[in-house]
């Protein structure tokens, strides 16, 4: 997925986690300012993993301050394998 893709992936999902109404994202976009609290944070990543197929590992969330550092995590997570 694009930078782009993942931009307008996220604005939607913090839309339907949240129910409110968010100005288009940028990749400079801090995280702590976008008004969405922890549990929202992590229905927005659950979320977003479930429509990318991807599993981000949590100890790489902690890293995330940007919605670019989001984004790169997303792209860079392993998709999801199921197991027979």
């Amino acid at each position: 997925m694009t930078n782009q893709e993942l931009l307008d992936l996220l604005h939607q999902g913090l839309h339907r986690v949240t129910a409110r109404t968010f100005a288009p994202l940028s990749l400079q976009d801090k995280v702590d300012e976008l008004g969405v609290d922890s549990l929202e944070m992590l229905e927005l990543v659950a979320w977003a993993e479930e429509q990318t197929d991807r599993r981000v590992p949590d100890a790489k969330l902690h890293a995330v301050a940007t919605v670019g550092d989001l984004c790169a995590v997303l792209a860079g997570a392993p998709v999801r394998t199921v197991l027979q």
